[in-house]
């Protein structure tokens, strides 16, 4: 019994060593929460014809930038471009249609302002004629 005893009394010697080490590697290890990306981007897969990609290929290194960084922008720069020429189209069609209301507004005032004076001038001549008579 004191042989089972004392290999009992070793494994559990050599759990606790185990533990101990394990305890030490935790408190010396630095916990790095894993960082997400900033933008998470997707892959997406495109088409080029054959005589553009070696144009962009020339760009690309051109500007120190590989053929996929290029793209990227290109496509950003694209997406941007329409956002914004969108929203240019939407500013331009609210102006039209405050013009026309204001077109609207300024003629019905010139009509009434017409349509006073034609009054006035009526009004003028009926007198002369009252007083040729």
């Amino acid at each position: 019994m004191s042989r089972e005893r004392s290999r009992h009394d070793e494994m559990l010697d050599a759990i606790d060593e185990a533990e101990a080490r394990e305890e030490e590697e935790e408190k010396e290890a630095v916990y790095r929460r894993p960082q997400q990306p900033r933008d998470p981007a997707q892959v997406y897969s495109v088409r080029v014809p054959a005589d553009r990609l070696g144009q962009l290929r020339e760009i690309a290194q051109r500007e120190g930038l590989s053929t996929s960084t290029l793209v990227r922008h290109l496509v950003i720069d694209g997406i941007e471009r329409r956002l914004s020429a969108r929203n240019e189209i939407d500013e331009l069609r609210e102006r039209v249609v405050q013009l026309e209301s204001d077109m609207i507004e300024h003629k019905k005032d010139y009509e009434t302002r017409s349509d006073e004076a034609v009054e006035k001038m009526m009004g003028a001549m009926s007198a002369l004629k009252r007083d040729d008579r």
